[in-house]
């Protein structure tokens, strides 16, 4: 969710983000379970995020899958009069963050001694 959010700012644009379409590798999800953090407020470093025109989806997904590249729609960029949302059970919900902060660093300041 970090990368879509400031892929967000950067553009401008609000976005839909369909929480269950995004991919959480079971080492991530594991992780982050011991440490009680939510896996998609993780920064992705290493992770790629492409956005195209709806129009050219189909044809960017079957080029990268074609070269062995995973990939998965997790949602779209609107107009950011739409806001920020997150879809969960079909359930729209606004983000009223102007930014997101990785899950990752006041989890490991629970561990300094």
């Amino acid at each position: 969710m970090g990368a879509v959010f400031e892929m967000s700012l950067a553009s401008g644009l609000g976005f839909e983000l369909g929480l269950k379409a995004v991919p959480i590798d079971r080492a991530t999800a594991e992780i982050s379970r011991v440490l009680g953090i939510d896996p998609l407020k993780l920064i992705g470093s290493g992770a790629l995020l492409i956005a195209c025109q709806e129009r050219s989806e189909s044809s960017v997904m079957k080029k990268l899958q074609s070269n062995g590249v995973q990939c998965t729609r997790i949602g779209k960029f609107v107009p950011i009069r739409k806001g920020r949302a997150l879809i969960r059970n079909k359930k729209r919900t606004i983000l009223k963050e102007t930014s997101i902060q990785d899950e990752l660093w006041p989890a490991l300041r629970k561990f300094q001694s």
